[in-house]
Order: structure tokens, then sequence, then C-alpha cells
């Protein structure tokens, strides 16, 4: 862009970005008039300011930003502090002295709110294994679990939780108990070849890793955990120093997230 100055809204801004119509280092300043807006995670400066965030230290444009505050308003203290370090950059208020200076020790929450998923559908995975178990007589804790972190984390985190129950399926299928008499037919051992199917379905299965990107057709986590990956990036360059909890109602979730946070 052959421009000494240009000025354009944020959503014209990320276009030319994603279309690398604009480079990052041929920028000598950026000024934004709403900064805050950073920490809107369907703004585009949320992703503009990840993208400065992966940007070497070297290509990065110097950063102003301006807005109007309340300085009495520890709400909109905590805003300007939190745009400042996501941005990593000086933002300017009215009075930046007093905006910035009476934060004090205690933080303060952001809260983003998400609406429950409109739509959720079963994996292959499910609808495969429920043909051996219609009514989820047998493995039914497994598919209570893939049911809720389907909703809570999505569908990588669905399959994620067959994978994990493999462990304890190799061990139950070794016991003497599955031992049974081919030549007799019982309930007992419909349940085993119930049992055995299921293993040999999920053992053959061909699982994907979590794939974040919102705009692809393999994407494969929750908007939630997509939006909770996008936050915690803000925070690599503090690399050992940054300390975070998330805290949920399931312990099955929390071991869902841990994987895709893993992988």
């Amino acid at each position: 862009m052959n421009k000494d100055v240009a000025v354009m809204s944020g959503h014209t801004f990320l276009h030319y970005y994603q279309s690398e119509a604009i480079v990052f280092h041929q920028i000598g300043v950026l000024v934004f008039q709403q900064p805050d807006l950073a920490m809107q995670l369907d703004s585009p400066m949320s992703e503009i300011a990840l993208a400065l965030a992966e940007t070497i230290e070297e290509e990065k444009p110097r950063i102003i930003g301006t807005f109007l505050q309340r300085p009495d308003d520890p709400e909109t203290r905590y805003v300007h502090v939190e745009t400042e370090r996501v941005l990593r950059a000086r933002l300017f208020g009215k009075d930046t002295h007093a905006v910035t200076s009476p934060l004090g020790k205690k933080p303060k929450e952001l809260i983003i709110r998400f609406g429950p998923p409109k739509k959720v559908v079963d994996t292959a995975l499910c609808k495969h294994l429920r043909t051996f178990s219609k009514s989820e007589v047998y493995f039914r804790p497994e598919f209570r679990s893939a049911k809720i972190v389907l909703r809570e984390v999505g569908s990588f985190a669905s399959d994620w939780v067959w994978r994990r129950a493999l462990k304890n399926m190799d061990k139950e299928l070794d016991s003497p108990l599955y031992e049974v008499d081919n030549s007799v037919d019982s309930p007992e051992k419909q349940e085993i070849n119930t049992r055995r199917n299921v293993y040999k379905s999920i053992k053959n299965w061909t699982f994907t890793i979590p794939n974040l990107d919102i705009g692809s057709r393999g994407f494969n986590v929750s908007p939630k955990i997509a939006s909770l990956v996008q936050i915690l990036q803000c925070f690599q360059k503090d690399a050992e120093k940054f300390r975070g909890i998330v805290l949920v109602r399931r312990r099955i979730t929390a071991l869902a997230i841990v994987e895709v946070l893993r992988t």
C-alpha cells in the first residue's frame, strides 16, 4: 500500500492484512481509536492484536491508542491496563496517570458471555458405536461423557473420550470373565461380543488432532474453547511466568481441555 497515511476501520485493516496488502514491517505507527476493542473476541481488533502478538519485535510497528475513560471508574482502569497488556503498548487516556495508577492489587474479572451451542450433532464415531449399543446399555459412562464434552469442548473431545477408554477396555477384555463358550447363545455372550465390537471399532478408528481454525471444514472444538485458546495465546511471551486457572463444572471437561491444550 503506497500511502503516507491511511485511515480505515478495523474490518478494512484486517481484510487488507489477511490478503497481505498490508504487512506490519512496512508500517511506522499504528494508531487505534478504540484499542479496548481488543478485549472483545468478536471484534476485528482482537484478531489484529493476536496478529501483532505473533509478529517478531523487529517487524512490529509503534502502537498508539487513544480513548476516553473515567479515571474514577475501576472497570475502565482495569480495561485500560488489560488492553495495554494485550497489545503490549502504552495507551493514553484523558488522564493517563489517574487512569492507571490507582488500579490496586486486587484483580478484576473480565467476563465473556457465551450461549449454548445452537446445534450439536453426534460425531461419526459415536454414531457408529451406537449401532452396537443403541440403548447405551453398555459403556453408559463413556456415552454420557462424550455427550458432555461434545457440547462444552467440541467433537475432538467427544472422540477423545473413547480413545481414553481404550486402556480400561484392554484390561477388561484380557480378563477371564470375558472368556465365553461360543456354542452357547446367552445375554452374557451378547454383551461380550458388543464390548469386543466397540473395542475393535475404537482401536481401528482414525482420530484427528484439535483444529482451532473456525473457518475450516475440519474445525472440531467448540467456539468457547477456541476463544479460550486465543486468550491464552496472548500470554505466550510470558512463558514460564504465566499462571492461569480454568474453572469448569466437571472433571471430564477439565481433562478434555487439557488434551486440547497439550495437543
